[in-house]
């Protein structure tokens, strides 16, 4: 059971680390390699919807420890 409780928190700290990867380092050169090559005219902030996205992982994931922390203290 333990086993299942841990990997379900290295999945969401992975999946925040990955879109926080992507949309920190990724993401951005190739917004500016599209709004260089004029072949658009806008582009969608991918970057920022994936930093938030990694925000939002992580808050989930902060929320689950202090779910488990919780509970523990009225066991």
């Amino acid at each position: 059971m333990k086993s299942r409780k841990r990997s379900f928190d290295w999945m969401l700290f992975a999946s925040a680390g990955i879109f926080f990867f992507f949309g920190k380092f990724i993401s951005p050169r190739y917004e500016e390699m599209l709004l260089t090559s004029g072949v658009v005219d806008e582009v969608t902030p991918i970057s920022k919807y994936s930093l938030f996205f990694s925000a939002f992982l992580t808050l989930c994931l902060i929320g689950r420890w202090i779910y488990r922390w919780k509970n523990r203290k009225q066991k």
